[in-house]
């Protein structure tokens, strides 16, 4: 988060709404990050450099590099169809409630509308049962060729773990192909 954001987010106090391209997550931000929070990324396989595991996949979403399109090293993660999701479970530093989920991202579709059709999902679910939806990219984000990067706060998870799912809704007829790669949990 850079300064200026930091100043907007204390400007509107204790609860603020982040909005970015193409989404948008409630938080409650925290006047200070936990002393005992070391900031150590949570999210193992980030890059999907070593294939799959322990990401789980419906559909074929981790791939081997085609064409450059990953953002670093040799893999990446395309969700193009209905059904197609990545899903893992990450244990939670102790001690540290507050998270931040950051992700590169390209998007491609063979259409252009200004209605919204496709949408990339992502789903947070804590241990005790509370379950986020939030909206990380639809058809009308445009990446063009290069990776933007995209992060969603999330306040007071509660752990020891929780799953973290991406997921599309897609039109049948025109899919887009939502590219990701680098997707890291670090607490704020």
């Amino acid at each position: 988060m850079t300064s200026q954001h930091a100043k907007k987010w204390r400007a509107l106090g204790r609860r603020a709404r982040l909005v970015g391209a193409g989404f948008a997550a409630a938080a409650v931000l925290p006047a200070t990050a936990s002393a005992a929070c070391t900031g150590t990324q949570r999210i193992v396989n980030s890059g999907f450099e070593t294939g799959t595991a322990p990401w789980v996949q419906t559909g074929v979403v981790v791939k081997p590099d085609q064409n450059g399109i990953n953002a670093y090293g040799n893999w990446y993660a395309g969700l193009k169809y209905n059904g197609d999701t990545i899903t893992q479970t990450v244990t939670l530093e102790p001690g540290c409630p507050n998270y931040k989920l950051r992700y590169g991202l390209k998007v491609f579709h063979t259409f252009w509308t200004s209605l919204i059709y496709d949408k990339l999902i992502v789903t947070v679910t804590a241990a005790n049962g509370t379950v986020w939806t939030v909206q990380g990219a639809n058809n009308l984000t445009e990446t063009g060729t290069l990776w933007s990067w995209k992060s969603i706060y999330f306040p007071n998870l509660m752990g020891p773990t929780v799953t973290f799912r991406f997921s599309t809704t897609q039109n049948a007829t025109y899919p887009t192909h939502f590219v990701m790669d680098d997707v890291t949990l670090r607490p704020y």
